[in-house]
Protein backbone atom coordinates (compact mmCIF):
# COMPACT_ATOMS: atom_id res chain seq x y z
CA UNK A 1 0.00 0.00 0.00
CA UNK A 2 1.53 3.40 -0.97
CA UNK A 3 2.52 5.56 1.97
CA UNK A 4 0.76 8.93 2.45
CA UNK A 5 4.13 10.70 2.29
CA UNK A 6 4.73 9.67 -1.34
CA UNK A 7 1.21 10.74 -2.38
CA UNK A 8 1.80 14.25 -1.06
CA UNK A 9 4.00 14.92 -4.07
CA UNK A 10 1.00 14.92 -6.40
CA UNK A 11 -1.90 15.69 -4.08
CA UNK A 12 -2.72 18.98 -2.38
CA UNK A 13 -1.26 19.35 1.09
CA UNK A 14 -4.62 19.29 2.83
CA UNK A 15 -5.71 16.18 0.93
CA UNK A 16 -2.48 14.41 1.83
CA UNK A 17 -2.92 15.19 5.51
CA UNK A 18 -6.48 13.88 5.54
CA UNK A 19 -5.53 10.74 3.63
CA UNK A 20 -2.57 10.16 5.91
CA UNK A 21 -4.76 10.38 9.00
CA UNK A 22 -7.39 8.02 7.58
CA UNK A 23 -4.93 5.44 6.26
CA UNK A 24 -2.68 5.64 9.29
CA UNK A 25 -5.58 5.19 11.70
CA UNK A 26 -6.82 2.22 9.69
CA UNK A 27 -3.38 0.61 9.81
CA UNK A 28 -3.19 1.01 13.58
CA UNK A 29 -6.66 -0.49 14.00
CA UNK A 30 -5.82 -3.46 11.76
CA UNK A 31 -2.60 -4.21 13.62
CA UNK A 32 -4.31 -3.93 16.99
CA UNK A 33 -7.15 -6.24 15.97
CA UNK A 34 -4.77 -8.96 14.76
CA UNK A 35 -2.20 -8.73 17.54
CA UNK A 36 -2.37 -11.35 20.26
CA UNK A 37 -0.35 -12.47 23.21
CA UNK A 38 -0.36 -16.09 24.27
CA UNK A 39 1.60 -16.98 27.38
CA UNK A 40 3.69 -18.94 27.85
CA UNK A 41 4.79 -19.87 24.34
CA UNK A 42 2.85 -17.89 21.77
CA UNK A 43 3.83 -16.20 18.60
CA UNK A 44 1.05 -14.83 16.42
CA UNK A 45 2.12 -14.05 12.86
CA UNK A 46 0.45 -10.75 11.97
CA UNK A 47 2.22 -10.34 8.63
CA UNK A 48 0.51 -13.19 6.77
CA UNK A 49 -2.17 -11.70 4.51
CA UNK A 50 -3.74 -15.01 3.43
CA UNK A 51 -5.28 -15.96 6.76
CA UNK A 52 -8.85 -17.22 6.39
CA UNK A 53 -11.41 -14.63 7.55
CA UNK A 54 -12.31 -15.31 11.19
CA UNK A 55 -9.10 -17.30 11.73
CA UNK A 56 -5.75 -16.29 13.17
CA UNK A 57 -2.27 -17.78 12.92
CA UNK A 58 -0.51 -19.63 15.71
CA UNK A 59 3.25 -20.14 15.52
CA UNK A 60 5.42 -22.01 17.98
CA UNK A 61 9.09 -21.80 17.05
CA UNK A 62 10.23 -24.17 19.78
CA UNK A 63 8.40 -27.14 18.28
CA UNK A 64 8.51 -25.78 14.72
CA UNK A 65 4.79 -25.55 13.92
CA UNK A 66 2.45 -23.01 12.31
CA UNK A 67 -1.29 -23.28 11.70
CA UNK A 68 -4.49 -21.25 11.47
CA UNK A 69 -7.48 -21.72 13.75
CA UNK A 70 -10.81 -19.96 14.45
CA UNK A 71 -10.26 -16.84 16.52
CA UNK A 72 -13.45 -17.62 18.48
CA UNK A 73 -11.75 -20.68 19.97
CA UNK A 74 -9.63 -18.43 22.16
CA UNK A 75 -5.96 -18.44 23.03
CA UNK A 76 -3.94 -21.62 22.98
CA UNK A 77 -2.57 -23.08 26.19
CA UNK A 78 0.80 -24.84 26.17
CA UNK A 79 1.88 -27.51 28.62
CA UNK A 80 4.89 -29.79 28.76
CA UNK A 81 5.47 -33.24 30.16
CA UNK A 82 9.03 -34.42 30.81
CA UNK A 83 10.02 -38.08 30.98
CA UNK A 84 13.44 -39.69 31.50
CA UNK A 85 13.73 -39.99 35.29
CA UNK A 86 16.40 -42.64 35.67
CA UNK A 87 20.09 -41.74 35.72
CA UNK A 88 20.77 -43.74 32.55
CA UNK A 89 17.91 -41.99 30.77
CA UNK A 90 19.21 -38.57 31.80
CA UNK A 91 22.63 -39.52 30.48
CA UNK A 92 21.01 -40.34 27.15
CA UNK A 93 19.30 -36.93 27.19
CA UNK A 94 22.65 -35.22 27.72
CA UNK A 95 24.35 -37.25 25.02
CA UNK A 96 21.68 -36.71 22.35
CA UNK A 97 20.32 -33.25 23.24
CA UNK A 98 16.80 -34.71 23.16
CA UNK A 99 14.75 -32.88 25.85
CA UNK A 100 12.58 -35.98 26.47
CA UNK A 101 9.38 -33.93 26.28
CA UNK A 102 5.83 -34.08 25.10
CA UNK A 103 4.32 -30.67 24.30
CA UNK A 104 0.53 -30.41 24.33
CA UNK A 105 -1.77 -27.65 23.08
CA UNK A 106 -5.37 -26.95 24.07
CA UNK A 107 -7.91 -24.22 23.27
CA UNK A 108 -8.82 -21.84 26.07
CA UNK A 109 -12.43 -21.10 25.11
CA UNK A 110 -13.83 -24.20 23.40
CA UNK A 111 -13.33 -27.32 25.43
CA UNK A 112 -11.21 -28.76 28.20
CA UNK A 113 -8.81 -31.17 26.59
CA UNK A 114 -5.79 -31.45 24.35
CA UNK A 115 -6.09 -31.23 20.56
CA UNK A 116 -2.39 -31.36 19.62
CA UNK A 117 0.57 -33.33 20.95
CA UNK A 118 4.16 -33.60 19.77
CA UNK A 119 6.79 -35.72 21.45
CA UNK A 120 10.47 -36.44 21.11
CA UNK A 121 11.93 -39.93 20.57
CA UNK A 122 13.22 -40.16 24.14
CA UNK A 123 9.84 -39.20 25.63
CA UNK A 124 8.26 -42.04 23.69
CA UNK A 125 11.04 -44.37 24.84
CA UNK A 126 10.98 -43.28 28.50
CA UNK A 127 7.50 -41.89 29.28
CA UNK A 128 6.03 -41.16 32.68
CA UNK A 129 3.49 -43.52 34.22
CA UNK A 130 -0.09 -42.38 33.52
CA UNK A 131 -3.13 -43.30 31.47
CA UNK A 132 -2.78 -43.25 27.69
CA UNK A 133 -4.32 -40.67 25.35
CA UNK A 134 -4.23 -40.09 21.59
CA UNK A 135 -0.99 -38.08 21.68
CA UNK A 136 1.03 -41.00 22.97
CA UNK A 137 1.10 -42.64 19.54
CA UNK A 138 4.59 -42.39 18.08
CA UNK A 139 4.78 -41.50 14.39
CA UNK A 140 7.71 -43.47 13.03
CA UNK A 141 10.28 -41.70 10.88
CA UNK A 142 10.17 -44.12 7.97
CA UNK A 143 8.52 -42.95 4.74
CA UNK A 144 6.27 -46.00 4.63
CA UNK A 145 4.77 -45.58 8.11
CA UNK A 146 2.16 -42.98 7.19
CA UNK A 147 1.65 -44.27 3.65
CA UNK A 148 0.77 -47.74 4.94
CA UNK A 149 -0.99 -46.70 8.15
CA UNK A 150 -4.52 -47.18 6.83
CA UNK A 151 -3.64 -50.64 5.49
CA UNK A 152 -2.97 -51.75 9.05
CA UNK A 153 -6.32 -50.57 10.41
CA UNK A 154 -8.99 -53.19 11.06
CA UNK A 155 -12.74 -52.91 11.55
CA UNK A 156 -13.67 -50.84 8.51
CA UNK A 157 -13.36 -47.44 10.23
CA UNK A 158 -12.68 -44.42 7.97
CA UNK A 159 -9.00 -43.82 7.26
CA UNK A 160 -7.31 -41.84 4.52
CA UNK A 161 -3.94 -40.34 3.62
CA UNK A 162 -3.69 -36.85 2.15
CA UNK A 163 -1.39 -33.90 1.52
CA UNK A 164 -2.45 -30.41 2.62
CA UNK A 165 -1.93 -27.15 0.72
CA UNK A 166 1.53 -26.73 2.25
CA UNK A 167 2.72 -30.13 1.08
CA UNK A 168 2.40 -31.77 4.51
CA UNK A 169 1.56 -35.47 4.24
CA UNK A 170 -0.80 -36.79 6.94
CA UNK A 171 -3.20 -39.55 7.91
CA UNK A 172 -6.77 -38.93 9.09
CA UNK A 173 -8.21 -41.93 10.91
CA UNK A 174 -11.33 -42.57 13.01
CA UNK A 175 -10.39 -44.90 15.86
CA UNK A 176 -10.10 -45.57 19.56
CA UNK A 177 -7.92 -42.82 21.00
CA UNK A 178 -6.89 -43.96 24.45
CA UNK A 179 -8.38 -44.85 27.79
CA UNK A 180 -12.09 -45.53 28.34
CA UNK A 181 -12.65 -46.48 24.69
CA UNK A 182 -12.80 -42.83 23.62
CA UNK A 183 -13.20 -42.67 19.85
CA UNK A 184 -12.76 -39.86 17.35
CA UNK A 185 -10.71 -38.45 14.51
CA UNK A 186 -6.95 -38.66 14.81
CA UNK A 187 -4.40 -37.02 12.52
CA UNK A 188 -0.82 -38.27 12.31
CA UNK A 189 2.06 -36.25 10.87
CA UNK A 190 5.83 -36.42 10.82
CA UNK A 191 7.74 -33.18 11.46
CA UNK A 192 11.27 -32.59 10.15
CA UNK A 193 12.19 -31.09 13.54
CA UNK A 194 15.30 -32.69 15.01
CA UNK A 195 13.55 -33.61 18.26
CA UNK A 196 9.83 -32.69 18.17
CA UNK A 197 9.09 -35.02 15.30
CA UNK A 198 6.04 -37.14 16.16
CA UNK A 199 2.90 -35.01 15.72
CA UNK A 200 -0.65 -36.17 16.52
CA UNK A 201 -3.87 -34.13 16.55
CA UNK A 202 -7.43 -35.01 17.46
CA UNK A 203 -10.78 -33.21 17.30
CA UNK A 204 -12.40 -35.61 19.78
CA UNK A 205 -12.75 -33.00 22.55
CA UNK A 206 -14.52 -30.55 20.22
CA UNK A 207 -18.18 -30.61 19.27
CA UNK A 208 -19.17 -32.06 15.85
CA UNK A 209 -20.06 -28.55 14.66
CA UNK A 210 -16.38 -27.61 14.78
CA UNK A 211 -15.09 -30.56 12.73
CA UNK A 212 -15.02 -28.67 9.42
CA UNK A 213 -12.96 -25.85 10.97
CA UNK A 214 -10.61 -28.38 12.55
CA UNK A 215 -10.00 -29.86 9.11
CA UNK A 216 -9.13 -26.33 7.94
CA UNK A 217 -6.65 -26.12 10.83
CA UNK A 218 -4.95 -29.31 9.65
CA UNK A 219 -5.08 -28.07 6.08
CA UNK A 220 -3.21 -24.89 7.00
CA UNK A 221 -0.53 -26.60 9.08
CA UNK A 222 3.10 -26.25 8.08
CA UNK A 223 6.46 -26.95 9.67
CA UNK A 224 9.20 -24.43 10.30
CA UNK A 225 12.59 -25.49 8.99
Amino acid sequence: MPQPASRSIVLPVLGALVAGLVLGGGAVWAYGSLSSTNAPAPVVDNDRLSVTPGFKTYENKEIGIVFEYPEAWGEIRVEKEVGCFEAKEKQEMAATGDPCEQVRLSFADVSVGVFFAVQTPLHWKYPIGRGAFFGDVYVDGSESYLAQYCDSRAGGKPCAVATNSNGVFFVKSYEVLGMDDETGWKYLLRSPHRYYSSVVLSSSRLGPAWQADFDKLVGSLRFLQ
